[in-house]
């Protein structure tokens, strides 16, 4: 679960953006901006939970694999 001070941080990024459409933009507009914050923020906060319990499941059953980005660093047989 996302701590206090992680989703202030998320909405003071957008902070900016809310107030920048909130004096400019026609109403239609300014809709179509929250909904797509709106669906931004659900599909972070989806993926903040699922990807550690989808990642615990795969390494249960043995399906694991190696970071390429790594290669040539200390940590680059790190099984993820």
């Amino acid at each position: 679960m996302p701590s206090l001070f992680e989703l202030t941080a998320l909405g003071l990024i957008f902070l900016p953006a809310i107030t920048l459409t909130n004096s400019l933009v026609s109403i239609d507009t300014k809709n179509s901006i929250y909904y797509s914050v709106l669906v931004g923020c659900l599909a972070f906060f989806c993926s903040y939970m699922i990807i550690p319990t989808v990642s615990e499941y795969f390494s249960r059953k043995g399906l694991k694999g190696k970071d390429m980005g790594r290669r040539g660093t200390p940590d680059e047989n790190k099984e993820m």
